[in-house]
């Protein structure tokens, strides 16, 4: 599902899910997988079409992927794309995620942001202080298993 945003919302749709996230909703990027093409006004029509109800989590410059549009371009069209949250990344997988670009999606946008990749009990409280929220993946995992303490002490974190 790497951007399959209609499958996403689909699978929301069946399992009653409270989002999707979306790697690239507007604009093109390019990725390893070929390009990313954004098709915003296709899937919130199909979202308004199949009455689904998750909210859409929309990445603004997705990591693994080189952009056609800078930072500001996505800003700029973030509410136009119907997102109702947008999330910020790293560069990769586990890399944190720049905090000047955090600053400045937040400052520009009224939507909530999400700082989505590279949180960790070092960071996650600076992090925090310029967004709404984290989405924690590679941090919680041992082995591929999710680990239950690594939960508590990130969400402990988070709480403070």
């Amino acid at each position: 599902l790497r951007n399959d945003a209609m499958a996403a919302l689909a699978i929301a749709k069946a399992v009653k899910a409270d989002f999707i996230r979306v790697n690239q909703l507007y604009f093109t990027s390019i990725a390893p997988e070929g390009l990313l093409d954004g098709k915003a006004g296709e899937l919130m029509r199909y979202k308004r079409f199949i009455d689904c109800r998750a909210m859409i989590f929309a990445d603004i410059a997705v990591k693994h992927a080189v952009h056609v549009a800078s930072i500001e371009d996505y800003c700029i069209n973030a509410e136009r794309s119907l997102a109702d949250a947008l999330v910020v990344t790293g560069v990769a997988t586990g890399r944190e995620v720049n905090l000047n670009e955090l600053k400045k999606v937040k400052k520009s946008v009224k939507m909530p942001v999400l700082a989505g990749s590279g949180v960790n009990p070092e960071n996650a409280a600076e992090i925090l202080k310029f967004c709404d929220g984290v989405i924690v993946g590679t941090y919680i995992k041992r082995g591929g298993s999710v680990d239950a303490g690594r939960v508590k002490r990130i969400v402990r974190i988070a709480k403070r």
